[in-house]
């Protein structure tokens, strides 16, 4: 029986080796770091929506509430006066209308509601119209935005809009 002594190199790997596997830690580096910031640009990606979905509730909030509350007004109006259509009053005509603690004047069935709201950001605007055939329609539109303006006009890019129609 012959037995070959095979003898191994402790030493460093031989040239052709280390060139081949040489890459392997860069390259798993920057698979590794990929997967991180691929992670991280979707938790910022998803909450940066939930910012914004929670600001948009709030807007449609104002506006809606904005809406009720000029809706309200003239139900009041219509229903303690008993007005005749047209649907009309100001302060010229004796005491003044006042809805949310604001002064109002009704021009041809429609006025302007504005500083409503937590920040007096919101307004309204109601149209009534009078129709002894149909009844009494009641349109308030409702703006998250433009409270600070006469005729609830604003150029915001988060304004939001709801309406009510009351009928009777």
């Amino acid at each position: 029986m012959i037995l070959k002594k095979i003898k191994f190199n402790k030493g460093p790997a031989p040239y052709e080796a280390k060139g081949f596997r040489s890459g392997f830690v860069l390259l798993f580096a920057v698979v590794v770091s990929s997967i991180i910031f691929a992670i991280a640009f979707g938790v910022t990606s998803i909450a940066l929506k939930e910012v914004k979905f929670s600001s948009s509730a709030q807007g449609a909030n104002d506006a809606f509430f904005a809406a009720d509350t000029g809706a309200e007004c003239a139900l009041y109006y219509d229903y303690n006066l008993g007005i005749e259509a047209p649907f009309s009053g100001s302060s010229e005509e004796g005491t003044p209308w006042s809805c949310a603690g604001n002064g109002i004047i009704v021009n041809s069935g429609t006025f302007v509601i504005s500083g409503l709201g937590a920040n007096s950001q919101s307004c309204a605007i109601v149209t009534v119209t009078k129709n002894p055939d149909v009844g009494v329609e009641i349109i308030s539109k409702g703006y998250n935005t433009g409270g600070n303006t006469q005729d609830c006009s604003s150029s915001s890019s988060n304004r939001v809009e709801r309406q009510l129609e009351v009928r009777y």
